[in-house]
């Protein structure tokens, strides 16, 4: 059996914006208040990173960085716990396509994940490493139509990120016709994100058995919002 030190480097990058610089949760906002949005957004962040924290723990070859959206805060406190890289310019198809080709230039793997995801485990991170042993990639589908995170082994063209339309309930069927030609995707279990208020009820409904105190948190945060 191969030890650990000869598995390949799996790097994790969480898209995140730094508060007070760039909108976030817009759309959430626009029903719950800016406040109320930035403290979910808060909390869903800080369970995103205990669940890293938690499969780094786990696994030693995993090489965790925020994919940071402003330039001018690469070196903010809030981001300096972990390595970070720039997202670059452009859209989102772009700025992925960015983030994913500068990690591929360090690791063997990679894995890009969003961080508005209340009820992302570590066991979830490690089955995608687990799952890049057999395929080319990994995919993990969102309640959306879109995907919380997508993990390769194999070079990804910049058309297969940039010829999707995101925030669209077919936005992962697309990726996954672009993604077709280069190797096997295996999926992940399904996961919800909070985008809207409405996304809400779905998420308390999917909330898992098993919960850590700060998504237990959480959770009460959401319950005030369920409408």
């Amino acid at each position: 059996m191969l030890g650990e030190s000869s598995q390949p480097e799996t790097a994790i990058a969480l898209f995140v914006k730094t508060p007070g610089l760039s909108p976030l949760k817009t759309r959430l906002a626009a029903t719950i208040g800016t406040a109320q949005a930035l403290r979910l957004y808060r909390l869903c962040l800080r369970c995103v990173d205990q669940a890293v924290d938690r499969a780094c723990a786990q696994n030693g070859r995993l090489r965790p960085y925020y994919a940071v959206a402003e330039p001018a805060a690469i070196d903010h406190p809030r981001w300096r716990r972990r390595a970070r890289v720039g997202q670059g310019e452009g859209d989102l198809g772009q700025r992925l396509a960015h983030v994913h080709e500068t990690l591929a230039q360090r690791h063997n793997q990679v894995m890009v994940v969003g961080v508005d995801l209340p009820w992302l485990s570590w066991t979830h991170l490690l089955a995608a490493v687990a799952a890049l042993r057999e395929h080319e990639m990994v995919l993990g589908p969102g309640l959306d139509g879109g995907y919380y995170l997508f993990a390769s082994r194999v070079p990804i063209p910049e058309t297969a990120y940039t010829q999707v339309a995101y925030s669209q309930p077919d936005t992962r069927a697309q990726f996954e016709r672009l993604l077709s030609p280069l190797g096997s995707l295996a999926p992940l279990a399904q996961l919800g994100d909070l985008d809207l208020q409405d996304d809400i009820p779905a998420l308390l409904a999917a909330a898992p058995r098993y919960r850590t105190r700060l998504q237990r948190r959480l959770q009460r945060a959401l319950s005030a919002h369920e409408r």
